[in-house]
């Protein structure tokens, strides 16, 4: 085997002994593989790596003077380097990438404010041979009022267990938040039962709420799923005499408009030039979306090329990449991260630089006349929006509570939680949303609440 083979197979080994929390380790064998030979972008690769892992490494600091010519002892350094052959990285790769005896996961930790009190949710795995997972819930500076136990160890020989507990313990942090915001631990809070601890054998149930997200996806009242027309009705009703089938009655307005609209017809368009006319709202298209009657149901529409038409979630509800959300007056924007992009270039200098702390996924700002503003990272699974008390901090916002509402990492995306705050949180529709009474949608930043009349003329 090359030498740069060799190095990619060190780096492989790394990289997945950092993923499995053996941080040490891992520093060890890539600053001790980056020291056995050239100095070349392999060497540098694997020293950024081991860097982006442990900044303030001593391994990592050996290894650049031996690269660079300097004459020491090195002693720590050369005991990774006797520890780290290649039959044992050959052997850790193909051990360390099959379901084995792990160790615990890195745990969730989030506070929660709840009727005027914050509350710290912490979830902790306890590893094999245990396989337990503990959620507690804390008041008052550390008293515990409720824990919830699962135990995996029937799941132990599942080709993904990692990904598996990892869920459960998100879950199952979830799960004891909605339990405190749904009013089901005010007992325990009083005092009555306080610090029982209970075992759950079933998983956690979550009621998650579907939006419309993509534009040829349909999602009716209960979140089912499937696929919208492919054409809706176009036609406008100017009758006078023709069926009323719903109202809009305005929660919020910035430019004097009506305190409720009646159009009437089975399809409505809403904009600047619609029947629901929307003619003072800077940011409104003259044909942002459209409500359509169909047998006995109301379905909103967002049409093409306007500034987006937002539905406030009731219920938890999955976010994928690039998905937008209101927050107060606020339009923020949930991204992907990308594969660092802070690798050796070509050429004989070293890389220098800072090496960047990992994060899970970012929050962008969108700026009202267009482009990005600020920018939040999360670096730990679940990330806080608020006023004051909060991960992602926006203060110059009358209408964002302190703790407003988190995000907590899901597959392909992000769960986005409305932690009980005063206005809301918006998630913007890109297909055929079913609507029922009393939901709100906002346009740029009028609010608007539905109430279905059934045809009552």
């Amino acid at each position: 085997m090359s030498r740069p083979d060799v190095r990619k197979l060190a780096l492989a080994a790394g990289r997945l002994l950092a993923e499995r929390g053996e941080a040490a380790d891992a520093v060890a064998l890539l600053c001790a593989w980056a020291a056995e030979g050239a100095h070349d972008d392999e060497a540098l690769l694997l020293l950024t790596e081991a860097q982006r892992i442990d900044p303030r490494s001593l391994l990592a600091q050996q290894a650049f003077e031996r690269l660079s010519g300097v004459a020491a002892a090195h002693a720590e350094l050369q005991a990774a380097i006797d520890r780290f052959s290649l039959d044992t990285v050959k052997k850790l790769v193909d051990t360390k990438s099959k379901p084995q005896h792990r160790r615990a996961q890195i745990g969730f930790n989030n506070n929660v404010r709840y009727k005027g009190a914050v509350y710290h949710i912490q979830t902790e795995d306890s590893g094999p041979p245990r396989a337990t997972i503990v959620t507690h819930l804390f008041a008052d500076g550390g008293r515990i009022i409720r824990s919830v136990k699962r135990e995996y160890g029937a799941e132990l020989k599942r080709n993904d267990l990692v990904g598996f507990v990892r869920d459960l313990m998100k879950l199952q942090q979830l799960e004891m938040a909605l339990a405190l915001r749904a009013g089901e631990l005010d007992p325990a809070i009083a005092g009555e039962g306080a610090g029982v601890v209970e075992v759950k054998t079933e998983p956690p149930k979550i009621d998650l709420q579907r939006v419309a997200s993509h534009k040829q996806e349909k999602v009716d009242a209960a979140g089912k799923l499937s696929v919208a027309p492919q054409s809706e009705p176009t036609q406008r009703s100017a009758q006078e005499d023709a069926p009323l089938f719903f109202r809009l009655h305005m929660v919020r307005c910035l430019w004097s408009g009506p305190a409720m609209y009646e159009p009437r017809g089975p399809s409505v368009v809403m904009g600047r030039n619609g029947q629901v006319s929307l003619e003072g709202e800077t940011f409104c298209h003259p044909n942002e979306a459209r409500l359509n009657w169909r047998g006995g149901r109301v379905w909103l529409q967002d049409e093409e090329g306007g500034s987006g038409v937002f539905l406030r979630v009731q219920r938890p509800v999955n976010l994928a990449f690039g998905d937008e959300f209101l927050v107060g007056d606020q339009l923020l924007r949930v991204d992907a991260m990308l594969e660092p992009d802070d690798q050796p270039g070509p050429g004989p200098t070293f890389f220098c630089g800072s090496p960047r702390q990992r994060a899970f996924f970012r929050v962008t700002q969108r700026l009202e006349r267009g482009g990005d503003g600020r920018s939040a990272l999360a670096h730990a699974a679940t990330m806080t929006i608020g006023s004051k008390q909060a991960d992602f901090v926006i203060d110059n916002d009358r209408l964002i509570s302190e703790t407003h509402c988190t995000l907590t990492e899901a597959e392909g995306g992000v769960m986005l939680i409305d932690l009980g705050s005063r206005s809301g949180v918006f998630v913007r529709i890109m297909g055929a949303q079913e609507l029922v009474s009393g939901d709100e949608i906002v346009i740029g930043r009028t609010r608007l609440q539905l109430e279905v009349l059934e045809g009552v003329a």
